[in-house]
């Protein structure tokens, strides 16, 4: 995990952003999902942006993913 920041909004609900550096890209979508599943089951998160950062294993350095345009 990189760059959390947890906070309330409303005094009601808990908002979470961070970023988290993943090493293989093919496992996002569901790593995504139980992220999420376990930040609202566990400890009542229900807003999360969660950004993956993709950790290149050939050179060992952090590589920020581009957004993709449809």
């Amino acid at each position: 995990v990189y760059d959390l920041h947890i906070w309330r909004i409303g005094g009601k609900r808990t908002a979470l952003s961070a970023h988290l550096v993943i090493r293989d890209h093919q496992h996002w979508p569901v790593l995504l999902a139980r992220i999420n599943h376990v930040l609202k089951s566990r400890y009542g998160i229900d807003h999360a942006t969660l950004q993956p950062i993709w950790f290149s294993q050939v050179s060992g350095r952090i590589i920020p993913i581009k957004p993709l345009h449809h």
